[in-house]
Parts: structure tokens; sequence; C-alpha cells
């Protein structure tokens, strides 16, 4: 969530020793051998799930230290093609009641993603998917613009498509005294569309869970924001996840935090309409 990842939808491997060794069928590979892709393989086998409920408080704080509260769900559910769906939906202040974001995965083609405020109509906006200037240069909108004043871009809700990056593994590092993987992320080629030159992200040996995320600006390189999960414990089965997180915003001088207050990963626990334009364009949503 942060780039959405999912969670792990299959059976775990188990790890021997202290990361000395990682078993995957059919073969050992120690872990210094891993590749960057490899690794990223391993955190979506480990971490995705089928499906996913939440309830979640978001805090905004802004460069003076004044802070924002407000209540949010969100859904996501893996589909029978395998592809995800998503919904986030504002439930307080009043303000902001029923704002969502609703993003449907493609396979081979941008994702489609729609924004819908109550205020504005009963109709969903389309976000532009195409290939913008940057986060830090805030021209032109589409998926680099950021979500309802948060410090989040659309780009930041689409789930992570691995066959649209490449992952370099840098030198490993400790993370709270833990050894971690350290991996580089830059877009695959020029047609990918992403508001960021590349992202650095941290991963914990012990379980291979994303801790930290450094966000950096497509044109200038400079560093733009940095995504941190905390209170990472067993969430789910072998799965992992934090009990809250930081998304850091160095430009903007703001922070947005998120508090994980509800899980729910049975598919039973919502039905597959939250995701259809019908259900949200009548304001179903906007019950729970």
């Amino acid at each position: 969530m942060l780039r959405l990842f999912h969670y792990s939808r299959q059976t775990l491997l188990m790890m021997l020793g202290v990361t000395s060794s990682l078993i995957y069928p059919g073969f050992c590979l120690a872990d210094t051998a891993l590749t960057g892709r490899q690794i990223m393989d391993e955190v979506s086998r480990r971490h995705d799930v089928d499906s996913r409920f939440e309830v979640n408080e978001m805090v905004l704080v802004d460069r003076s230290g004044d802070e924002t509260r407000r209540k949010m769900r969100s859904y996501l559910k893996i589909q029978k093609d395998r592809l995800s769906k998503s919904l986030l939906v504002f439930d307080a202040p009043k303000g902001i009641t029923g704002v969502a974001c609703l993003t449907w995965e493609r396979e081979g083609s941008n994702d489609d993603q729609w924004t819908f405020l109550p205020a504005m109509g009963n109709r969903l906006k389309r976000i532009s998917s195409g290939k913008k200037s940057g986060s830090d240069e805030r021209k032109r909108g589409g998926r680099t613009n950021y979500w309802m004043g948060t410090d989040y871009t659309f780009e930041d809700l689409l789930p992570e498509k691995r066959d649209n990056f490449r992952y370099d593994r840098v030198a490993d590092t400790n993370w709270n005294d833990q050894p971690a993987f350290v991996i580089e992320a830059f877009p695959a080629d020029e047609e990918i569309s992403t508001g960021y030159k590349k992202r650095i992200m941290t991963i914990t040996k012990s379980n291979f869970f994303i801790v930290d995320v450094k966000y950096f600006a497509l044109r200038s390189g400079k560093l733009l924001k940095t995504l941190t999960l905390e209170g990472v414990k067993p969430i789910f089965e072998a799965t992992w996840g934090a009990e809250h997180s930081v998304m850091d915003n160095h430009q903007r001088r703001s922070k947005t935090i998120i508090y994980y207050l509800e899980q729910d990963f049975d598919p039973k626990a919502f039905s597959n309409k939250v995701f259809s334009h019908r259900y949200i364009e009548s304001k179903k949503h906007m019950r729970r």
C-alpha cells in the first residue's frame, strides 16, 4: 500500500538458519547470489494475499506541524485473471466523506485508475496514465499529482508491475540491527509512465519485508520523499505487515502517517461489486 504491493498468494518458502540460504522449488541459493529481481519476486511470494480489507486512520502533518486526521477504508482483491482491483474510500471528516480512488490492474498496458469526488457529481473521473514530467515539477497533472492533499501520488497507489522495472541489487545494509537487502528500482525503458527516476528499497532479510523506500524525482534526480514502515509483525499466516507507515515528503516538508487499525483477509469479507463503477457512482461505497 505505498506503491501497492499485494501480499503473498502462495505457500511460503521456509528459511534455514539466519538468512544463510533460501529454499526455492527445485534449487538452493545463498542470499549473496540473489539478484534484485529474485529478491523482489520473493517479496511478492511472501506478502501477496488474494483479498484484503482495511480500516485505517490517516494523519496529515503540514510544514508547521499542524495535524489533520482522516478515516479511510481500503479494499483489494485478486480477480480470476490474477490481476488486482482496489478501492480506497475516505469516511471522515465530513467534507471528504465518499471521496474514492478506484484502480484496475491491466496486463501488458497501463492500469486504469479513477477518482470519485461526491461534491463534483456522480461520475468517476479517469486519471491520465500518460508519462508526465516528474513529481517535483508538478506539471500537467495525471498520476504524478498528489492524491487529496496527501504525500501519495496516484502512481504510488498502483500495484507494482515488476516487469516494468529493473531491480539492481547494491551493497547490503543493516536496518535496526537487522541484515537487509538494498534494491535500486529503475524504469525498464523510457516508455514506462512514472514520476520517479528511481526508488531505493530496503528489505529485511529475515522476512523479505520492505521497510523503507526512497523516491527520487524523474528530472532532477533529487530525493523527493521517504516511506518508512514501522511496527512490523506477522499479520496473517506467514505474511508480515506494519502497524503504521510514514511518508515523509522532503520537498513539501510534510508527512502522511497511516495507522492500520483493522485488517480482514477473508475473501467473503466484501463483494467484488465494490470495484464496479455503478456501485461507486450510486454512492453505495459510502455505506459501510
